[in-house]
């Protein structure tokens, strides 16, 4: 009776100590949570997502028990506070693990990087793994000085290797453990995941030169003038092009408005692109030379447009084509498909317009700057 009686009374202290051990630990998860994410967005990192959990009693009596001695008790746990942050790519954990070192006060004999563990052909869970403390300068700030000696553990992972250690979780293996029919198996799946991991790496790299080759074509008239009209080349003649910045201004000019510095979301640019290649402008050349070969066509006809429309239309470059206090940056592309659709229409040839600006009778208004001009050139895109 009496061993049973002490047993008790050690497992009572142990569920005692937890509960000292991990005291306040759910509130500075909270607030480390934020930190981190206000921290990576001033270094400039976007990461997709961040969480963090107090480790149960369960499995934290469960890890005690099993260290052949390493932890005396719960207080010695360095992942009682754990926190999780998802990168989209690879190249971002190594970054993110950086930050952490640098603005907090890591652990070194804790903190490590699990790839390192990997063999030249083995493949498998890679996240990094930090454990640090606040640091004695964010210690002494009024909100966190409560949190000074609280440890805590943050694995940092992309998503697909957060995918891949939730499978394994799930099936109840890992990778080491798993039984030798189906090891091979589990082996090239992890390959291939980590295979997909740099592949998106290395995608993004070639998207970002792609944009500054596109960045450069729009402020030379000699660079690359022949792209191809797409999502990037069309957001870089909009912010660098002078002869789309030229339209842009005259046309606020014309409307007394102010011209903003921001331009439309990709979505829309994306809907203006497929409206301009439906008209044949297939390369940002084409863009500039239908600009300044229609200028004066648009200039009048948005004259006489904002005279007689007076209400708010769905998208951001749509608002354009209607009463409003400030143009956004691209209102001169928008007009460009918006005539180049009317001759088009003037010529019998089908054209697609919104009804809301169908509604206006912009065709009679059309024909009049025809009659003032004579029919614009002819598109160097046809």
């Amino acid at each position: 009776m009496r061993a049973i009686l002490n047993s008790m009374g050690k497992q009572g202290a142990k569920l005692s100590s937890y509960a000292d051990a991990v005291a306040g630990m759910e509130e500075f998860g909270s607030a480390l949570k934020g930190l981190l994410r206000e921290t990576l967005k001033h270094h400039g990192v976007d990461v997709h997502t961040i969480d963090h959990r107090v480790k149960a009693e369960r499995s934290a009596r469960l890890k005690v028990d099993t260290s052949d001695g390493t932890y005396g008790g719960y207080e010695d746990l360095h992942d009682l506070l754990g926190l999780r942050i998802t990168c989209y790519f690879a190249e971002e954990v190594e970054r993110v693990a950086g930050i952490i070192d640098e603005e907090f006060r890591p652990d070194p004999n804790k903190s490590e990087d699990k790839k390192d563990k990997l063999g030249p052909k083995e493949f498998g869970y890679r996240s990094v793994h930090r454990v640090a403390w606040l640091g004695d300068e964010r210690a002494t700030l009024a909100e966190y000085a409560r949190f000074k000696n609280l440890r805590f553990e943050v694995q940092i992972r992309t998503v697909l290797q957060h995918a891949w250690a939730e499978i394994e979780h799930d099936i109840g293996y890992k990778a080491e453990t798993i039984p030798e029919p189906m090891r091979r198996r589990f082996s090239m799946l992890a390959g291939v995941l980590e295979l997909v991991d740099y592949e998106f790496q290395s995608l993004r790299k070639e998207l970002n030169t792609y944009e500054e080759r596109a960045d450069r074509a729009a402020e030379s008239r000699s660079a690359d003038k022949d792209m191809d009209l797409d999502v990037a080349t069309l957001s870089s003649i909009i912010r660098k092009d002078s002869t789309i910045e030229g339209l842009d201004k005259a046309l606020a000019d014309i409307a007394n408005v102010v011209l903003l510095d921001t331009f439309a979301d990709n979505l829309t640019v994306e809907h203006r692109v497929r409206q301009l290649r439906q008209l044949r402008l297939r390369t940002i050349d084409d863009v500039r030379i239908a600009i300044y070969q229609w200028a004066r066509h648009i200039h009048a006809f948005v004259a006489l447009w904002l005279k007689r429309t007076d209400q708010d239309s769905e998208t951001p470059l749509a608002r354009a084509a209607t009463r409003a206090t400030a143009f956004p940056r691209g209102v001169g592309i928008f007009y460009l498909y918006f005539v180049i659709s009317l001759e088009t229409m003037r010529q019998g040839q089908e054209a697609e317009l919104p009804d809301n600006l169908m509604a206006f009778n912009p065709g009679e208004m059309w024909e009049r700057v025809i009659g003032e001009f004579g029919p614009p050139p002819h598109l160097s895109g046809s």
